[in-house]
């Protein structure tokens, strides 16, 4: 536990609950099945190895899953969510929140559900991961955004229900940006398609020829 100040806590070994409290915290899950929660101020979560639950709860919370099927809840806050390797489910709740996917992390779900007036919620895609290897497809009210040529892929829960279960924008590491407002330009545009096979980690050409002019239109 911590206290009203600025604390480091770590778990090592075990299923571990820490509570940082009051402050800007650090909290270090490592080894076991573990819970922590950030509470008031700015903190730092690491789950660290096997299946934990991350609560940023207050503040402008950095919560990392670790290896392992991870549960994080940023609470309200602009938070910053990392399910890392593992198929994750990730919340940022209240606030403007940014969800990283990186390639080989597994398949993530994402609730974004979030009513915060003049809030902007972002899915930022890392480092290799281009716009022409990104699949998008409804699959019933969900939209499931794929790594083409993997098993990866995050998957954002009712999006077909309304906007406020929407992230507002997706990125990618080289810049290119593309909004909410613009995703079903692409999903209609690959419903034409089956997502490439395993292993084809750039569009065949005559997916190119189809599809060039629909990511470029909309990817900026």
């Amino acid at each position: 536990y911590g206290y009203a100040s600025d604390d480091v806590l770590n778990g090592l070994d075990g299923n571990d609950t820490l509570r940082g409290y009051a402050g800007n915290d650090t909290l270090r899950g490592d080894a076991g099945a573990d819970t922590l929660y950030g509470g008031d101020g700015n903190d730092m979560l690491d789950g660290g190895a096997d299946n934990d639950y991350l609560y940023g709860e207050n503040g402008d919370d950095s919560l990392l899953g670790g290896a392992g099927n991870d549960t994080l809840y940023g609470g309200s806050g602009n938070d910053t969510l990392e399910g890392a390797a593992g198929n994750d489910y990730l919340s940022g709740e209240g606030g403007s929140d940014t969800y990283v996917f990186n390639s080989g992390w597994g398949q993530d779900t994402i609730n974004n559900y979030d009513t915060t007036s003049g809030r902007s919620d972002t899915i930022t895609f890392g480092t290799g991961i281009a716009t022409d290897q990104l699949w998008f497809r409804r699959v019933n009210g969900d939209l499931e955004v794929s790594l083409i040529g993997s098993t990866d892929k995050t998957t954002l829960s009712n999006w077909y229900a309304g906007s406020v279960y929407h992230v507002d924008q997706f990125t990618t590491a080289d810049g290119k940006r593309l909004s909410d407002t613009q995703v079903d330009s692409l999903v209609q545009a690959m419903a034409a398609f089956s997502p490439p096979v395993s292993g084809q980690t750039t569009l065949p050409q005559n997916y190119r020829d189809a599809l060039e002019g629909v990511i470029a239109a909309n990817w900026k």
